[in-house]
């Protein structure tokens, strides 16, 4: 697994586990600056990787930012409630 406070590809899905949306973005290089902006402004929060999966969205070609991965789907949830609550961004 990855450390915190990276950025990986995750497009080819090999990574077991849950993660959470952050963001989606049809552009690569507005989702990668995303990411290190969620890195940059939550650092202090932050103890998963920050992943960017490729995904087609009715022809489209779209760029998920995740955040995980978390063992279960339990956890997952309990990290985006506090770090939506941590935020004070209840959209992120």
């Amino acid at each position: 697994m990855h450390g915190a406070n990276q950025i990986v590809n995750n497009s080819g899905g090999e990574y077991s586990g849950y993660f959470f949306d952050l963001s989606a973005d049809f552009s690569e290089k507005d989702a990668r600056q995303q990411a290190k902006d969620f890195l940059f402004n939550f650092s202090d929060f932050v103890n998963r990787s920050v992943s960017i999966r490729k995904n087609k969205d009715n022809n489209k070609t779209l760029f998920m930012v995740e955040y995980g991965p978390f063992r279960t789907q339990e956890l997952a949830k309990a990290s985006c409630y506090f770090l939506s609550e941590a935020t004070k961004s209840p959209d992120q």
